[in-house]
């Protein structure tokens, strides 16, 4: 008979071990079930505009703000769908892509994870340069987005702060 080098306790605890990570992985995924080394700005965010700062006049179209908006995230992309029917659909891998954009003609698109923050740079063929940086506050409950619009001249910034929906939009 073959004298077994492990042992039954240290087969017991290596089960256990590898059934407790398990569990933990499983239960610190997302709500879709997708694990993500960055915040879950996934749900419904509905802007308020007492909190917020007023947009320059004349910036609305350009920027194309939300006043209420849905994130949906797969394996690589983000999707932004405001309750106006625009949607727009970030692959946030640090890549550059020209998008043409109703209004604003070619527009080249870059948006990457930066720690916490998620970074969408767009560039305009004809104008400035605007990056907007969506952050989650600490409960997670409101979405801070900072807009700097970046001229030759001089640059423009402001916050929008948007609540968690109660409804799904």
């Amino acid at each position: 008979m073959k004298h077994d080098p492990i042992g039954p306790v240290a087969k017991l605890l290596f089960a256990t071990a590898t059934l407790t990570t398990l569990l933990v992985w499983g239960c610190s995924s997302s709500s879709s079930g997708i694990q993500r080394p960055h915040p879950d700005l996934v749900g419904s965010w509905v802007i308020d505009l007492s909190q917020s700062d007023e947009v320059e006049p004349g910036l609305g179209n350009l920027l194309q703000t939300f006043v209420a908006f849905r994130i949906e995230e797969s394996d690589s992309s983000l999707t932004l769908s405001g309750a106006d029917g625009i949607d727009r659909v970030l692959v946030p891998d640090g890549e550059e892509r020209a998008s043409r954009l109703p209004g604003l003609g070619v527009v080249r698109i870059r948006s990457r994870w930066k720690g916490r923050k998620l970074v969408v740079e767009r560039q305009l063929a004809s104008g400035p340069k605007i990056t907007e940086t969506f952050q989650l506050n600490a409960d997670g409950r409101q979405l801070l987005v900072t807009t700097k619009v970046g001229g030759v001249q001089q640059t423009i910034e402001f916050r929008r702060i948007y609540n968690a929906a109660e409804q799904p939009l």
